[in-house]
């Protein structure tokens, strides 16, 4: 049965200050003409309506979330691309892993859970050839890892399916990819309590994805 995520637990400080740092670092590439397409690959902070649908339009309720998404309104990706004036492709899902399964149904990096909900890797592998075509000049996004840790994933696996879904993009001809850090789980929004396990975890998976990604 599928389980709703509380969004109180899974929110991102910031998210104005998260938009224009990706805008500004986007720029220099966006000047030379605006990218064709822009995939997202991630969790429900992107998801647009997948899991909307699929639960018949019962999670998340809406409203009060809005139009489906895990949000009160427009997420974070859908500012971004307004703001670099390029149409938007979401396969991202409410509560899935980097790697195989879906938190939502019981899945975890690496296996499906009951109803076959799709982590990021699959996400990935689902749509490689339609966006082959694309790939050249189109930028595409992979954000998620939260859901990892309400599966008892580690760090990493997390950073190791990562790093698999660059490399499979880059297969394709994908040069544009933009990882954003994962906001650190430990710091609680005023209306959280404190989630003890994610401290250590959360911002030693955005520091080894930086280190990695910018060594190799």
């Amino acid at each position: 049965m599928l389980q709703e995520i509380p969004m109180q637990s899974r929110k991102a400080p910031n998210f104005a200050v998260l938009i224009s740092l990706a805008v500004l670092a986007l720029t220099s590439l966006a000047t030379a003409g605006a990218y064709s397409n822009i995939f997202v690959y991630g969790d429900s902070l992107s998801d647009l309506g997948n899991i909307y649908a699929i639960s018949g339009h019962m999670i998340p309720p809406s409203p009060p979330y809005y139009m489906g998404r895990f949000s009160n309104g427009p997420v974070t990706v859908e500012y971004l691309a307004n703001s670099l004036h390029s149409p938007l492709t979401s396969f991202a899902w409410g509560g899935p892993t980097t790697g195989i399964g879906d938190s939502g149904d019981g899945g975890t990096q690496i296996s499906l859970g009951t109803l076959g909900l799709p982590g990021m890797l699959l996400q990935v592998q689902g749509s490689l050839a339609n966006v082959a075509p694309f790939a050249s000049t189109s930028l595409f996004i992979v954000w998620g890892g939260p859901d990892d840790f309400i599966t008892g994933g580690t760090v990493q696996q997390g950073v190791t399916d990562v790093l698999m879904i660059v490399g499979a993009l880059q297969g394709v001809g994908a040069t544009h990819i933009l990882v954003p850090g994962m906001p650190d789980l430990g710091t609680p929004q005023p209306e959280t309590p404190r989630r003890p396990e994610s401290p250590p975890r959360s911002p030693r998976v955005a520091a080894q994805l930086q280190f990695v990604l910018l060594t190799e």
